[in-house]
C-alpha cells in the first residue's frame, strides 16, 4: 500500500472527522478500539474496504445471547404498524441478519462513517434534486438497508414528533425542490442571501423521507450543495439538541435560529476556486 503524503492524510482526517461528527450529533458514540481503526484508515494503513472486511469478518463470528435480544424487545403492540422492523421488536430489517437493536445501532455506525468519509472525497453527483438526496442516502446505508435511497411508505413518530405522512411526501419533495431549483440551487448568492436561502432549504426538507438516516443524508446533501454554490458548509458541528431546537423554531415560524446556524458554520470560498457541479 503506498504511504500517503502528509496533505493526503489531513484531507482524509477532515472528512473521517466529518463524518465522526455526524454520527455522533445524532448519539452514536465510538469506542477507543472503534477510533484506532478509523485512524488507520486516515493513514493510509488501511482502506475502507478492508475495514468493511474487519466488520463482516465480526458479524460473523458474533453470538448474541437471546436473553438479551428479548430483554430489549418493544412490546407488539407499539410495533405491529411498522413494516421496517422484524415482526413484535424495535430492530430494523437490516441485510446484517442483526436481530439486537443496540448491535445493529453500532454496525450501522460503522458502515456509514465509512461511506461518508468516502463521499468526503468523491461527492454523490448529481443535479441537488430529489433524486440526488435519495442517491446520497442510498450511498451512506447501503451496506445496512436493501431500503437505503427509497422514500417511506410507512408515517414516522420520532421523539413525541409525527413527521410529514408517508402519503403526502412526494407532494412535499416537488414543493421544496420545484422552488429550490427555481433559485438556482442558490449559485451566486451574497452571504447573507446565502444563509437565508440555505436556513429556508434546510428547514422545509425536514419531513424525513427515509425510515432512517434522514438527518445524517440531509448534512452530505447540504455540504455538497454548499460547495457548487460556493461556501463550505459543516452542519455536523452543531450538537444535536441546538438543531432539534432550530427546526422545531423554524416549524413555528422563526427562521432566525436555522440562519444562525448557517451563519456560523459557513465559509465564502475565494472566487477562483469554486467548481461549480452544475
Amino acid at each position: 500500500m503506498t504511504p500517503k503524503s502528509n496533505n493526503e492524510i489531513i484531507r482524509a482526517r477532515t472528512n473521517m472527522n466529518r463524518a465522526i461528527n455526524a454520527h455522533q450529533q445524532v448519539g452514536f458514540e465510538y469506542t477507543q478500539a472503534e477510533r484506532y481503526l478509523l485512524d488507520r484508515v486516515v493513514s493510509g494503513k488501511l482502506t475502507t474496504d478492508n475495514l468493511r472486511s474487519i466488520y463482516q469478518a465480526e458479524l460473523q463470528q458474533l453470538k448474541v445471547n437471546i436473553w438479551d435480544i428479548l430483554s430489549r424487545i418493544t412490546p407488539m403492540d407499539k410495533r405491529k404498524l411498522d413494516p421496517y422492523s422484524y415482526p413484535g421488536t424495535s430492530t430494523l430489517i437490516n441485510k446484517l441478519g442483526i436481530k439486537d437493536p443496540e448491535v445493529l445501532k453500532e454496525y450501522e455506525k460503522k458502515y456509514a462513517t465509512l461511506r461518508l468519509k468516502e463521499l468526503g472525497e468523491n461527492p454523490v453527483k448529481g443535479n441537488f434534486g430529489y433524486q440526488h438526496l435519495k442517491n446520497i442516502h442510498r450511498y451512506i446505508f447501503q451496506d445496512v438497508y436493501t431500503w437505503a435511497g427509497q422514500q417511506r411508505k410507512a408515517d414516522l413518530m420520532k421523539t413525541g414528533t409525527m413527521f410529514c405522512s408517508a402519503q403526502l411526501i412526494k407532494i412535499r419533495q416537488e414543493t421544496v425542490f420545484g422552488k429550490f431549483k427555481n433559485q438556482n440551487h442558490l449559485i451566486g448568492l451574497e452571504k447573507d442571501q446565502f444563509v437565508g436561502a440555505a436556513a429556508n432549504l434546510l428547514g422545509r426538507m425536514n419531513y424525513h423521507p427515509f425510515r432512517e438516516g434522514n438527518g445524517r443524508s440531509q448534512y452530505e446533501f447540504m455540504r455538497e450543495l454548499s460547495l457548487n454554490a460556493g461556501y463550505k458548509l459543516e452542519l455536523t458541528n452543531v450538537s444535536q439538541k441546538f438543531m432539534i431546537f432550530a427546526q422545531r423554531e423554524y416549524l413555528a415560524g422563526n427562521p432566525k435560529e436555522l440562519e444562525r446556524i448557517i451563519q456560523n458554520n459557513s465559509v465564502q470560498i475565494e472566487q477562483g476556486k469554486i467548481k461549480p457541479r452544475l
